[in-house]
């Protein structure tokens, strides 16, 4: 999993969070979540991992019995996520309008809330960096605010915020 322009970490811990859910229930499964971000201020927080109030109290309240087995801490230290799941979340400094090396491919993406901030050829460049980045069968996320049909690119809505690329593997020949 790739959380692109990940702030500070939040959507990554979350993802790996519900990721080693699905670890811990099926036998070889395994995940490793990459954020990003162009800020080194905010990828310095995300790497602490180490969070208080409002986003951690929405977690513990829609989600109890995750919070519970997957977050360590307390009120007044902070919390953050179990070890496992730090374990195989790493941060790491991004421009999204530059292309990025030395990552293999990832099977979702989430580019949420950041596409808005460019104009319409930056976006154009980033989605396609973000689709060579993408498996064939790979999953992009992008904002609710956010729509990729004014711009020429490389990939089919399925869901209001949910992308595919055109021409993936499950495509070829049907």
């Amino acid at each position: 999993v790739w959380s692109a322009a990940s702030s500070t970490g939040e959507e990554a811990y979350t993802a790996g969070v519900f990721l080693e859910e699905e670890r811990l229930s099926s036998p070889g499964f395994d995940y490793f979540v990459l954020g990003t971000d162009i800020s080194s201020r905010v990828l310095e927080i995300a790497t602490e991992g180490l969070y208080i109030d409002r986003p951690v109290q929405r977690f513990r309240t829609e989600q109890p019995d995750l919070f519970a087995r997957h977050m360590r801490g307390d009120e007044d230290a902070g919390w953050s996520a179990d070890p496992n799941i730090r374990s195989r979340i790493r941060f790491r400094h991004h421009n999204l309008v530059k292309p990025m090396a030395n990552t293999g491919r990832f099977d979702v993406v989430f580019l949420r809330n950041v596409l808005i901030y460019f104009a319409d050829s930056d976006q154009q460049t980033i989605l396609s960096h973000v689709r060579n980045l993408l498996q064939p069968d790979g999953v992009l996320y992008i904002g609710e605010s956010e729509s990729l049909k004014r711009i020429d690119v490389d990939f089919e809505q399925v869901a209001p915020i949910i992308y595919r690329p055109l021409g993936r593997a499950g495509d070829l020949g049907a």
